[in-house]
């Protein structure tokens, strides 16, 4: 399976996140995302890609791929 046709949860999207969220939404392969500053982020991003304030959220049913872009403290 190519990433082309993957579908890829992006958990996380600060500073290097939102790089990876517009560059899969690109590609056609952003399924969703999990940031808990909902509030600050993505006003302008399209209706069609869920974003859920809890990566638990995500249905795993509907992705391929996760990309985890938070903090290293909460890697745990």
């Amino acid at each position: 399976m190519s990433v082309y046709s993957s579908k890829v949860a992006v958990i996380g999207a600060g500073n290097w996140g939102k790089n990876l969220v517009r560059n899969f939404e690109g590609l056609g392969s952003l399924s969703s995302i999990a940031e808990s500053d909902l509030q600050a982020k993505f006003r302008d991003q399209p209706p069609e890609i869920p974003i859920y304030n809890d990566h638990r959220q995500i249905p795993i049913d509907q992705i391929d791929a996760v990309a985890i872009t938070t903090t290293a403290p909460i890697h745990n």
